[in-house]
């Protein structure tokens, strides 16, 4: 057994032993030259004295990069290790983030070495990174990423960036646009949703209310934050179908009757996009509002038919049971412009004003009404002070020549008159103009016994125009002024003379002149007769037929002896002319 005093001398012999072996180790910090060629990776080989314990140490001694900070000698320098960077004094070797905005950090440097980028930087009050917060432009995180985020209407360049910066965008059509349903803010900093329970529909800005079903006049309204029509001085709006409307008065262009009846009761929105009254009602003076039309008490009247018949009704709806009417504008939709209130029965009539003259304009063909053109032509010097109801309308009377519509409006000026093509005529075959215009007179049916006041009677009678009245006897008669006219078989003829030029035997035979005809455009005599005188054919006589024969027959025989055969072929003629009968 060893003593303890032997135990003891090993002890200290190896202990003494051992410090005389230890080499003395240096760590070199950031930045120090360092070698990596040794078998000894960080260590440098060293026999300087190093001092340790206040002892002197003459062994070799090693070099080695920090390992704490943490550091690696990397190019012939201690730098820091991978997924380490420096800090900003250039003492420390800190972590490099690795989680993203859940990573921990001390200074920028971290988040900006790592997948971050540039745009992160380090929250230092609560130590993580973040993405750069600016109130300029929006830098958003994106796929383990900060970047610049691109807005509304801006080019699409990251895919999903869009997304990423406002919510509700997408890219469409290579341009960051907001979801369908939603509306870009005032800014282009957010997409804002359409405004979808009409009035009840909370809201930020007017274009939220605006591109809803409310329409271009709805608002959001700042106290209650909720979609509401426009409340505008002097323009009333109205909330109908789920959308915002002007209120329009009569005449006001509208959309909807709702518009009109919101004004003026008993209107409605025309076809044409402007608010007029409703069937069975019409507007009072000043269009403010829309009255019952009264009942008409005008029967229908019929006539015989034939151009411009009267037999047509005029239906009205029949609103007022009472006929009661409070304007005269009531009364022209039923009886026409021709008529009034009467404001004391409250009931509508026919009526003239006593200023309304319409005459003829001695230099043209246009009548006149104060300054005002009326496009009717042949009108007399007379007022217009006849009215004529047809059907359920007032109608102004209408002389000769004017225009009219019905047969009751010519006959109730001018008598055995109608409507002939639009225009008042005289009955045909019947009846005849006057020259003044004013009558219609019965055409002659008796020929020359035939009653008459005017030329027209007659010609336009069977006699035809080489007639004329008689106006001391007034009969109708054949005369003319140019040639002899001579009344044959109902109608007044020239008075052809034999030789004359003819188109008809008629010509030929007027006078009574039956023996003549008309043959090769000439008078003459039938064959077998003769001319006894210029209008006169007759059969030959003695008398005439030997003066015809005896010059011939005078220088042929002699005389005498003419006389002798004369004599007694006259009695063989007379002889026959007895055995005959």
């Amino acid at each position: 057994m060893y003593t303890v005093e032997f135990m003891l001398f090993v002890c200290f012999t190896l202990v003494i032993f051992r410090v005389n072996q230890v080499k003395a180790v240096l760590y070199l910090q950031i930045g120090d030259k360092c070698d990596e060629s040794s078998g000894t990776p960080n260590v440098i080989p060293h026999y300087d004295e190093i001092t340790n314990d206040n002892e002197t140490v003459s062994e070799t001694s090693s070099l080695i990069c920090d390992p704490s900070v943490p550091l690696e000698c990397l190019s012939g320098r201690c730098q820091c290790k991978k997924g380490y960077t420096i800090n900003r004094n250039g003492t420390r070797c800190l972590e490099v983030a690795r989680n993203g905005l859940d990573s921990t950090c001390e200074e920028n440097i971290q988040c900006w070495k790592s997948l971050l980028g540039r745009m992160s930087e380090c929250n230092v009050e609560i130590g993580k990174c973040q993405c750069y917060e600016t109130e300029t432009l929006p830098i958003v995180f994106h796929q383990g990423r900060c970047y610049y985020g691109e807005s509304l209407g801006d080019y699409c360049q990251i895919e999903g960036l869009c997304e990423a910066t406002t919510s509700n965008a997408a890219c469409r059509s290579g341009s960051c646009q907001c979801l369908e349903g939603h509306i870009p803010s005032w800014d282009k900093s957010r997409c804002l949703p359409i405004a979808t329970d009409g009035l009840n529909s909370t809201c930020e800005e007017n274009i939220q209310c605006e591109k809803s079903q409310l329409g271009a006049l709805s608002e959001c309204n700042q106290q209650t934050m909720k979609c509401n029509c426009y409340k505008i001085p002097m323009v009333d709006t109205l909330f109908f179908g789920g959308k915002c409307y002007f209120e329009a008065s009569l005449g006001d262009v509208c959309q909807v009757n709702a518009q009109c009846q919101s004004k003026t009761s008993n209107s409605i929105c025309s076809r044409d996009g402007k608010c007029f009254c409703d069937d069975g009602y019409i507007s009072n003076g000043n269009n403010t509002l829309c009255l019952p039309i009264p009942s008409s008490d005008g029967a229908a009247s019929a006539s015989g038919g034939g151009p411009g018949t009267d037999s047509t009704n005029i239906n009205n709806n029949n609103n007022n049971s009472n006929g009661e009417c409070l304007e005269d504008s009531q009364c022209f939709r039923v009886l026409g412009p021709f008529s009034r209130c009467n404001a004391v029965k409250q009931k509508c009539e026919c009526f003239v004003p006593e200023n309304l003259h319409l005459r003829r304009n001695s230099s043209t063909d246009l009548f006149k009404k104060g300054e005002n053109e009326i496009n009717e032509v042949e009108q007399l010097d007379l007022d217009v002070t006849s009215l004529v109801m047809v059907g359920s309308k007032c109608y102004l009377g209408k002389f000769l020549g004017q225009p009219c519509k019905f047969n009751k409006q010519c006959s109730a000026v001018t008598e055995n008159s109608w409507c002939d093509n639009g225009r008042c005529e005289c009955l045909d075959e019947t009846h005849v103009r006057s020259e003044d215009r004013r009558k219609c007179l019965k055409i002659g049916l008796k020929g020359l016994s035939s009653a008459c006041d005017e030329d027209a009677q007659c010609i336009k009678s069977e006699l035809g125009p080489l007639s004329r009245c008689n106006l001391e006897r007034k009969k109708c008669e054949c005369s003319n002024n140019i040639m002899p006219v001579v009344f044959f078989k109902g109608k007044c003829h020239f008075h052809r003379q034999l030789g004359s030029s003819c188109e008809s035997n008629v010509e030929c035979q007027a006078g009574s002149n039956y023996l003549a005809e008309c043959s090769m455009g000439r008078c003459r005599c039938q064959n077998g007769t003769m001319r006894l005188s210029p209008h006169v054919c007759g059969f030959p006589t003695v008398a005439n037929f030997a003066g015809r024969i005896r010059p011939l027959f005078s220088t042929l025989l002699g005389g005498n002896m003419v006389l002798l055969i004369l004599k007694y072929a006259w009695s063989s003629f007379s002889l026959v002319g007895v055995c005959l009968k």
